[in-house]
C-alpha cells in the first residue's frame, strides 16, 4: 500500500485515505477534485449557496481541524451553521436527583472525531424525567427509550408503558404491547390480555375470550370511571 504525506501534519498515511488518522483532514493525500466527489453524494441536500462558500474554501487549509487544541471545532462550527439540525436542542435542569438532572432533553446530534474520521451520534437523554429521541430516565418521553417507572413514545421499555411498540412489565398499551395487563392490537407475553389477537395467558381477543379477562377488563374500565367521577 503506496504512502505519501499528509498535507496538513506531514505524517505519512495511505494514499486511498478518507481523512488522516493523525489530525482528521479529509482526503489528506488527494486534491480540491476528492472533495467534490464526497460531496456529490451528497449535493442534493445542499443548498446552492452553501455549495458555492464549500467550492470557496481554501483546501491547503481546510477547515475541518481548527487550530484549537482538542476538538477540531472549524468543521462542527461550518456544519452547525449550515445544517442546524446536526445542533439538534438540549437542555438540563441544574436541580439533580441520584446523580441525574431532574430533566434532561436532547434532540439532534452530536459530532465528533474519532480515530480521524468525523461521525455523527445520537444526542440521549437520560435523566429522572428524561425527553428526547432516544432517552434514559424514571419517567421517559422518547422515540426510542427507557422508562423505569414510565415510558412513552414509539418503541419504550418500562414498567408501564404508552407507546408503539409497548414492551411493559406491569402495563403496556399500544399497537405491540407486553405486560402483565396488556392492551393493543396485538399483545405478548401477558397474564390479563385486550387485543384483536396475541398471547396471554387471560385474553380477550376477537377469537377468544377467556371469562376471566372479561371480568377484570370491566372490572378495570369501572375503576377508571370512578376514578374520574363517572
Amino acid at each position: 500500500m503506496a504512502l505519501r504525506q499528509c498535507r496538513e501534519c506531514r505524517k505519512e498515511v495511505s494514499a486511498e485515505a478518507i481523512s488522516c488518522p493523525h489530525c482528521g483532514c479529509p482526503f489528506p493525500t488527494g486534491k480540491k477534485e476528492d472533495l467534490k466527489k464526497f460531496l456529490s453524494g451528497w449535493e442534493k441536500y445542499i443548498p446552492p449557496e452553501i455549495r458555492e462558500e464549500l467550492k470557496k474554501l481554501p483546501w491547503d487549509n481546510t477547515f475541518f481541524p481548527s487550530e484549537e487544541k482538542g476538538e477540531r471545532g472549524e468543521g462542527k462550527k461550518f456544519l452547525y451553521r449550515h445544517f442546524p439540525f446536526f445542533r439538534g436542542f438540549e437542555w438540563k435542569s441544574k436541580t439533580t436527583l441520584f446523580g441525574l438532572p431532574l430533566i434532561h432533553i436532547a434532540i439532534g446530534w452530536t459530532i465528533g472525531l474519532e480515530e480521524g474520521r468525523w461521525r455523527l451520534r445520537p444526542k440521549v437523554a437520560k435523566g429522572i424525567i428524561a425527553i428526547g429521541q432516544f432517552a434514559f430516565g424514571v419517567i421517559t418521553i422518547a422515540q426510542i427509550g427507557i422508562g423505569l417507572l414510565f415510558g412513552f413514545g414509539q418503541v419504550i421499555l418500562g414498567l408501564t408503558v404508552v407507546a408503539q411498540f409497548a414492551l411493559g412489565v406491569i402495563f403496556g398499551l399500544g399497537q405491540f404491547a407486553t405486560g402483565y395487563v396488556a392492551i393493543g392490537q396485538f399483545v405478548l407475553l401477558a397474564y390479563y390480555g385486550l387485543a384483536c389477537m396475541g398471547n396471554a395467558v387471560y385474553l380477550w381477543s376477537v377469537d377468544r375470550k377467556n371469562i376471566e379477562a372479561v371480568e377484570f377488563f370491566h372490572q378495570l374500565l369501572r375503576e377508571i370511571m370512578a376514578f374520574f367521577g363517572k
